[in-house]
Formats: C-alpha cells, sequence, structure tokens
C-alpha cells in the first residue's frame, strides 16, 4: 500500500493532506461528533516559515494540542490560519 506524501516526499499521518496551495490541513472529530479542520502553512516545528507570513504553529503541534483536549475531555475552540 502506498503512503500519502507531501511535495517534499514526507509521510503524512491519518487526517493531514497537502492542498494544492502548499497550505497543511489536518481533519477530526471534535466531542460534539462534528467535523472540524485545523490548517497551517508548515507541517513540522522544524519547517521554515514562508516568507511574507507570521509565525504560526505548526500542524503537528496543533493535532497534539488537539488530541489531549479530546483525551482529557476537554472542549477546545482552536482557531488558526
Amino acid at each position: 500500500m502506498n503512503k500519502r506524501r507531501d511535495k517534499r516526499g514526507r509521510i503524512l499521518h491519518s487526517g493531514e493532506c497537502q492542498l494544492p496551495d502548499g497550505r497543511y490541513r489536518f481533519k477530526y472529530t471534535d466531542s460534539f461528533g462534528e467535523r472540524k479542520y485545523l490548517y497551517s502553512l508548515r507541517l513540522d516545528h522544524n519547517d521554515p516559515m514562508p516568507k511574507g507570513h507570521k509565525n504560526a504553529p505548526a500542524l503537528r503541534d496543533l493535532e497534539k494540542q488537539i488530541q489531549a483536549d479530546l483525551f482529557d475531555h476537554i472542549v477546545s475552540r482552536v482557531c488558526c490560519s
């Protein structure tokens, strides 16, 4: 089975995808059963931030925060661009 990869050749985890404009998206289901999406310009915290954009958290850092909140039954409303 082929693993999904981004444009840089890195393997994407479950729920992650890279959009045609280069942004990364993480899809998850919140504690209310609603589909939610997180977006980031960086996949990993070691990735450089594209020029002209403010420093924002990496997608995998946001994923860890969401998964920890879901495990602890914390209702979180993460808002990132």
